[in-house]
């Protein structure tokens, strides 16, 4: 049962009653108690999660809560123990242009036309911290403005290298162009899981969250995304040059008004 990031520790007891009937259970579940700190706050709390991954079956389709949408396993890409919470999805660097990640179908509520936030927990693999780019989430497929008429819409989250380090870009689709977002350089260590995502105001406002601390982003004369017009790909990028993602991804959420 998702508890809420501010909820304190201790028994919780939960009494469910049937509407017909009138007849009664009692259960209790423990809240652990966490360091200070340790808590990492949602992006945007006030918005409404349509679709979360948290990869505790084999089977990622069955862990798309809120919604149904197909998924399938691309290269290497499979569920592991030992994630941030339960399972996760091991994700990896393509090798030879090989496409990897795990490919949820084209569906029209991803890439919703108002507010939305896009997040996920991520614990890079070493060769991941030196990675030139990791590809975390991509439905954009071109990451620039391009002619295609399937081009300029929906999302990507991804990390690339520079000069002056390793830092998380977002990709907008707004229809008739393509716009990055590029947040501050941040230091990752592998074995550690991180907690990053983006928040987009419908307004061509975007903002960066790594652990709860806002770290960039930007603003652009736009208003809400255009509607993803590819396959959502966790992990890896949907395709062209391939990118995948050497590093353990977990809760991927994705949320709107």
């Amino acid at each position: 049962m998702p508890i809420a990031s501010n909820e304190p520790s201790g028994t919780w007891t939960v009494r469910v009653t049937e509407l017909i009937g009138g007849s009664s259970t009692v259960e209790s579940f423990s809240v652990e108690p966490v360091a200070p700190g340790a808590r990492v706050i949602a992006p945007a709390p006030d918005l409404s999660t349509f679709a979360l991954w948290s990869f505790d079956r084999d089977d990622p389709a069955c862990e798309a809560l809120w919604a149904d949408y197909e998924a399938q396993h691309r290269g290497r890409a499979r569920v592991v123990e030992d994630g941030k919470s339960g399972g996760c999805l091991e994700s990896f660097a393509s090798v030879d242009d090989s496409a990897e990640g795990l490919e949820i179908s084209r569906a029209p509520a991803i890439g919703p036309s108002g507010r939305f936030s896009v997040e996920c927990w991520l614990k890079p693999k070493p060769e991941m911290v030196e990675a030139s780019m990791s590809m975390l989430l991509d439905c954009n497929y071109h990451l620039c403005t391009h002619e295609s008429a399937r081009a300029n819409g929906g999302f990507a989250l991804f990390l690339k290298r520079g000069k002056d380090g390793l830092r998380p870009r977002v990709i907008l689709g707004f229809g008739d162009r393509t716009v990055s977002f590029i947040a501050a350089p941040v230091q990752l260590e592998a074995g550690t899981w991180y907690h990053i995502g983006f928040v987009h105001d419908a307004a061509g406002a975007v903002t960066v969250y790594l652990d709860g601390t806002e770290i960039g982003g930007g603003k652009v004369a736009a208003g809400a995304t255009a509607p993803a017009r590819h396959a959502l790909i966790i992990g890896g990028r949907v395709g062209s040059t391939h990118t995948g993602c050497a590093a353990f991804i977990d809760e991927v959420r994705l949320a709107a008004e």
